[in-house]
């Protein structure tokens, strides 16, 4: 062999392997990637007309791992209206990330003054101030969002506007409080829950002091969403959920839904007396839950 043909083999060797380094490795999994659809949805609010955010990144968090940038700057919208996504879920983006299991998503909001804020029934409009670090992070049970190479998952990020908005004096700050849960399923038809919490004689019931009355979805892994029971007639409305098989359970919590006490317990749509109620919530349908509640 000639030193020509020989120097022709090695650079074919050298450009092969190359090739198969940047088209078969990923920086964080050593694997294949899969596509994330996330979409965005918001529960309803009583006294908030607008909640405006500037969302700068979305970053996946895996165990042991750095954090995924899945959607950053131009990727995403400028303003986004979260109190408008109640009945119709808004698609941020589809990025390809790295396979694996994602245990939370973290949404960055700006910091920047004016950026987030808020309008109110009333008209008037104030500044929300974000959390310090900027950080929102979106509650997931670990194993929930599993990506798989070549694949394509949906993942439902719920924010929580009527729990993440709180008046602190004069100001008007963004505790975000966010759900999320994902699919396998790359174009799922979104469902909803609604429903309504009374006491046996048909009444509203009445949280202890500093609480508020939640009705919490939760699916294998964990909470996905917490519709709030209405003070007033006992209804509570979660707009927009992945279809499955969740059960309900009702807590008394404080101002950020953590649950206080033990889940009360009630008797579902009639059913005998229960601490959760198993649902099954079919693609596009709206499953009621009417419960009524033992002491």
């Amino acid at each position: 062999m000639n030193r020509r043909a020989l120097y022709l083999l090695v650079a074919g060797a050298l450009g092969a392997a190359l090739l198969l380094g940047v088209t078969g490795c990923d920086l964080n999994t050593g694997g294949n990637t899969g596509t994330m659809r996330i979409l965005l949805a918001d529960l309803p609010a009583t006294e908030v007309a607008e909640v405006h955010l500037r969302i700068n990144a979305i970053e996946g968090m895996q165990a042991g791992r750095d954090p995924v940038t899945m959607l950053q700057g131009a990727d995403l919208p400028v303003d986004i209206d979260v109190a408008a996504l109640a009945r119709r879920a808004l698609l941020l983006g589809a990025p390809r990330v790295p396979a694996g299991n994602y245990s939370q998503l973290r949404l960055i909001l700006s910091t920047t003054r004016g950026a987030n804020w808020v309008r109110l029934t009333n008209g008037t409009t104030a500044d929300l101030i974000p959390p310090a670090n900027g950080y929102a992070l979106a509650r997931m049970a670990t194993g929930a969002l599993s990506i798989t190479g070549g694949q394509t998952s949906t993942v439902l990020i719920d924010f929580n506007a009527a729990a993440s908005i709180q008046r602190v004096g004069g100001n008007w700050e963004l505790r975000p409080l966010v759900y999320a849960s994902a699919s396998d399923d790359p174009n799922p038809v979104l469902s909803g829950v609604q429903g309504s919490v009374l006491d046996a004689r048909g009444r509203p019931l009445a949280p202890p002091a500093n609480t508020q009355l939640g009705a919490f979805l939760m699916g294998p892994l964990g909470t996905v969403a917490v519709g709030e029971v209405s003070r007033r007639d006992g209804s509570f409305l979660i707009p927009c959920v992945l279809p499955g098989t969740y059960t309900v359970r009702l807590y008394n919590a404080t101002l950020d839904w953590t649950p206080v006490g033990d889940p009360l317990v009630y008797s579902l749509n009639g059913a005998k007396a229960a601490p959760a109620g198993r649902i099954n919530i079919l693609p596009g349908r709206t499953a009621t839950v009417n419960a009524t509640v033992s002491y």
